[in-house]
């Protein structure tokens, strides 16, 4: 096969490095199970749940990963059960630099529906209550549950308030939402929109200033990084060469090569490994420019720990560092 080139560099790897898409990891990622959990939660019953973790903890992830799947299996319901069923809806947000209430509401507006809302009534500017209720009129019309907001932590207070106020007003009285059953049996339904705020611990104490806190928001969830000694198995995953590399040095000499190279006995960003896993593919196409899969990348010892100083800083050259 020719290898094309332009100045000396070969597109194929160029493309390789640039363009890589590196597997969702389902075990040693402890924001994954949870970020699930608080989802479900948030849907199911219309409050406000918080999940905080550290940066780099995967995150945008998670939230990546199971609104597509929650997406995913309500076309599937609506597929399956009946052609009227109205699937639920999850409006995602990423970070909100915005202060006002009025700004919230226009832009939840927007990113959920596509247009922008009618701000004017008779000529007459309507107030941000009623920019509020016709937002919540919309998300009960197509049956949007939750808004998730990523970056949470950006925040200001005042729109800390208004989410809680949303959910506040969007929540029917008791007596509206009492159903009966067929069996005579009667049944109090979630109604409303809730709120899920995924974000650093900088959010805990802003939330604590709020009232209500124990009725809006009504759970808050902490979750850490990546432990040490999962490190080696996920790595291991990421990338087959770095599979070859387990599968030569042994396992056992394999976890420690990485707890000395790379985590040092402390848990780790997921984003750190990605980033990692990035570099030695960007480093190892350099040195093996034929290589058009990511499957054909091979394992270089001095490569990854090049991948690793750039990346980390640490510098492990000529401090033990060895392969089996």
């Amino acid at each position: 096969m020719r290898t094309l080139t332009i100045g000396g560099l070969n597109l194929a790897s160029l493309a390789l490095r640039d363009a890589v898409a590196l597997p969702l990891l389902d075990a040693g990622v402890p924001v994954l199970d949870m970020f699930a959990d608080c989802l479900g939660h948030v849907a199911a019953e219309r409050r406000g749940v918080v999940l905080l973790a550290p940066q780099g903890a995967g995150k945008s992830i998670a939230i990546a990963r199971d609104v597509s799947g929650f997406n995913a299996e309500e076309e599937r319901r609506r597929a399956e059960l009946d052609a009227q069923y109205q699937p639920r809806r999850i409006i995602v947000v990423g970070t909100l630099r915005i202060r006002a209430p009025r700004d919230l509401y226009r832009w939840l507006y927007k990113q959920a529906f596509g247009i922008d809302p009618v701000e004017y009534l008779y000529r007459r500017k309507k107030t941000d209550e009623e920019l509020r209720e016709d937002f919540i009129a919309r998300c009960v019309e197509e049956n949007v549950v939750a808004v998730v907001v990523d970056e949470a932590q950006t925040l200001e207070q005042p729109i800390l308030d208004a989410l809680r106020d949303l959910m506040a007003v969007a929540e029917p009285n008791a007596a509206e939402r009492i159903e009966t059953t067929a069996d005579g049996v009667s049944a109090l339904r979630p109604q409303g929109v809730g709120v899920l705020l995924v974000g650093t611990m900088a959010v805990q104490a802003r939330l604590h200033e709020i009232p209500e806190i124990g009725r809006r928001w009504i759970r808050t969830e902490i979750v850490g990084l990546t432990e040490a000694a999962d490190a080696p198995d996920m790595l291991a995953k990421l990338l087959p060469a770095f599979a070859q590399g387990a599968a030569e040095m042994g396992e056992e000499a394999w976890a420690t090569f990485i707890a000395q190279s790379v985590t040092r006995g402390h848990t780790v960003p997921i984003s750190t490994l990605a980033d990692l896993t990035r570099g030695f593919i960007r480093r190892v196409c350099d040195d093996q420019p034929d290589v058009q899969d990511i499957k054909d990348l091979r394992w270089n010892q001095d490569i990854f720990l090049q991948a690793v100083y750039e990346l980390i800083g640490l510098s492990f050259f000529g401090a033990g560092v060895q392969a089996a």
